[in-house]
């Protein structure tokens, strides 16, 4: 199992990381993630990754920009975590005599650490002020929102800069990781065990509002609301490159990068993705990325090192069987096609050249020779795509087969547990009439649910299947137990 070390930030929007840690996720991709406490928030957390104390790391897209921006290609952006936005809020203390944003000037302002969040959106707002803004913040670093509150209420600090709720704007969490682990494997199952931590989150709401209400002491009405506006991304492979160019906009104007983000090879260098090699300068109308593998052109194909292995594993980048399944088949519809044009055209090409430079009979049955090759190799990766599909059309059926399994074990564990609910709630009735005691009513009411239930799943299987058989007498039994309790009661 390959060890990882994840930056953790303890907020709201990471528990859906803690879950797929305390759920196994991570080790079914054979992954040792080990989560690394930053209390100093996203500004700590770019720092250990820009040093190498970390991996990867998650935190607010402002701080993250800045630093990879910094970092002189140590760490790069690989991914977006939450899609939803952030509002900022500027907040003081209980009896505060700051009232408005001209009482700020030149004041002592708490940051949770260097680069992070609360600090660079105080330079931010500071920019976006200026005339109301004149003289630069003191900043003062406290590492933890309960210290900024606690200073803000003690006087020590004027005010902070605070996320509060989600508008609009950009994403609000990107994924960054360091040099040494960008274009490995283990990266890349990373990143889908966190899209499988995002669904397990989504499928338990109830457990996540529990657990903030209890570790970071928020009402439940307001983490119900929170629940209500928060949204991960889809895939957290996706890198939205629109909203990067915003945020470095809004950055450069606040004086926190310098360069002039209109030069492509600066705003790259912080991005984690191959297909930025080939952007023009138009970088946000013409950047497409390459779904499955790079277009068929004489560049990928014409080079003498020509790898169809290599070629091929750049499909590995989709998430599920399903999306490469898709992309095969679109492919194989096509590259036929494709493949009989495209050397038509360079039989052309290179003959004129070959008859109008060389005018030697012997170089053109050499060029005929590689061509020849040529087609060879390019045959062999639609053989090798047609063979894919088979074999990924085997696996979803397998998948298929094992999910209805999985369907029916849980449909016969719950009938299962429904009769030995039954059972229990039963004898309990019966004490109680055998006793002369009247019966409890909250009793009659959880027998009454475990028998909707037992119903329920019921439907959901044959009633002739082995398992039911055996356990017929059992429920008709608990039935008619229902039925004599009912007028007991009455």
């Amino acid at each position: 199992m390959l060890i990882l070390s994840l930056g953790w930030i303890l907020a709201d929007k990471l528990l859906a990381i803690l879950f797929a840690h305390h759920n196994g996720i991570f080790a079914n991709y054979g992954i040792d993630a080990k989560l690394v406490t930053c209390p100093g928030g996203s500004g700590q957390a770019i720092q250990k990754l820009q040093n190498g104390a970390l991996d990867v790391s998650i935190g607010l897209t402002e701080a993250f920009v800045v630093g990879c921006l910094s970092s002189k290609n140590s760490c790069k952006i690989v991914g977006t975590y939450v899609q939803s936005h952030l509002c900022w809020s500027i907040n003081t203390g209980k009896q505060s005599s700051y009232h408005t944003e001209e009482d700020l000037n030149g004041s002592v302002v708490g940051i949770s650490n260097i680069g992070s969040g609360s600090h660079i959106m105080s330079y931010v707002f500071a920019k976006q002020e200026t005339s109301k803004i004149t003289k630069p913040f003191i900043f003062k670093v406290l590492n933890t929102f309960q210290k900024l509150i606690e200073a803000a209420n003690s006087g020590e600090i004027a005010a902070f800069i605070w996320e509060y709720s989600a508008c609009k704007s950009w994403p609000s969490y990107m994924i960054a990781a360091n040099a040494h682990v960008l274009g490995k494997p283990v990266l890349f199952d990373f990143l889908n065990a966190i899209n499988d931590g995002i669904v397990y989150f989504y499928q338990n709401n109830e457990k996540a509002i529990k657990y903030i209400v209890k570790n970071l002491h928020y009402l439940k009405e307001d983490v119900i609301e929170w629940l209500k506006t928060v949204e991960f991304s889809e895939n957290v492979h996706n890198i939205p490159l629109d909203a990067i160019h915003q945020v470095a906009s809004v950055l450069q104007k606040a004086d926190l990068i310098s360069f002039n983000i209109t030069d492509v090879s600066s705003f790259n260098s912080m991005l984690s993705q191959k297909e930025l090699e080939n952007i023009e300068e138009d970088i946000l109308k013409d950047f497409l990325p390459l779904n499955l593998c790079e277009k068929l052109n004489d560049e990928v194909f014409l080079k003498e090192n020509f790898d169809v292995d290599k070629f091929l594993k750049k499909m590995y980048k989709f998430r599920t069987l399903e999306d490469l399944q898709i992309k095969l088949k679109e492919l194989s519809k096509t590259i036929e096609g494709d493949i009989i044009a495209f050397v038509r055209e360079k039989y052309d090409d290179f003959f004129k050249f070959a008859d109008s430079i060389f005018e030697n009979e012997s170089k053109i049955i050499d060029l005929s020779i590689y061509l020849t090759k040529f087609k060879n190799e390019v045959e062999k990766i639609y053989n090798a795509i047609q063979l894919s599909i088979l074999r990924i059309d085997e696996e979803l059926q397998k998948k298929k087969e094992i999910s209805l399994k999985k369907a029916l074990s849980m449909n016969l564990l719950n009938i299962n547990m429904m009769i030995e609910d039954m059972e229990y709630l039963s004898s309990l009735i019966i004490k109680e009439y055998e006793d002369e005691q009247s019966i409890d009513i909250s009793i009659l009411q959880e027998l009454s649910k475990s028998y909707i239930l037992l119903k329920y799943h019921l439907s959901l299987v044959s009633l002739h299947y082995p398992f039911v058989e055996e356990r017929k007498e059992k429920i008709q039994v608990r039935s008619r137990c229902i039925g004599r309790s009912m007028p007991s009661i009455m």
